[in-house]
Order: C-alpha cells, then structure tokens, then sequence
C-alpha cells in the first residue's frame, strides 16, 4: 500500500469516527432530554445533588466530549487531507 493511500484512507476512518461520536453525543443529549426527571430523581437521592448540579455535570460532559472529538477525530482528518492535498 502507498504511503498517499494509506494516509487517505486513515483520514477517512477518522472522519468516520467523528461522525459517529458526534451522533453518540447527539443521542445522549436526546436521552438526558428525555428523561431529565427520572436522572435528576435517581441522582439526587443517591448522591444527594440538586437538579442544576447534575444538568451542570451531564453537559460539562458533552462540551467535553464534543471537544474531544474534535480534537482526536475532525482536526487530524483535516490536517491529513491537507497536507496530501499539498503534495
């Protein structure tokens, strides 16, 4: 395998990859949204917090998440493709 091939296809895998963790992010935000109540019940009798540190909690961790992907998945696939673009 050429080293041009091999490079787009790994650009490839990982714009797949940030297509998928961004639908996983998106379907995790439908599913808090969803069943707000239930968690803030659950959560908050065992761990004895209010609704707001919870809602605080579960989207810190998909701002987390989204930059994440970004980072590990989006930018390095851009990169990639432009640095074969160029050559």
């Amino acid at each position: 395998m050429e080293v041009k091939e091999f490079f787009g296809k790994a650009a490839e895998v990982l714009l797949w990859c940030f297509w998928f963790s961004l639908a996983l992010i998106v379907i995790s935000a439908a599913a808090y949204l969803a069943i707000q109540d239930s968690i803030n019940n659950i959560h908050g009798s065992v761990f004895g917090l209010s609704g707001n540190d919870i809602a605080l909690t579960v989207y810190g961790s998909l701002a987390y998440a989204k930059v994440s992907a970004l980072m590990f998945f989006l930018f390095p696939s851009l990169a990639i493709r432009m640095v074969l673009r160029k050559g």
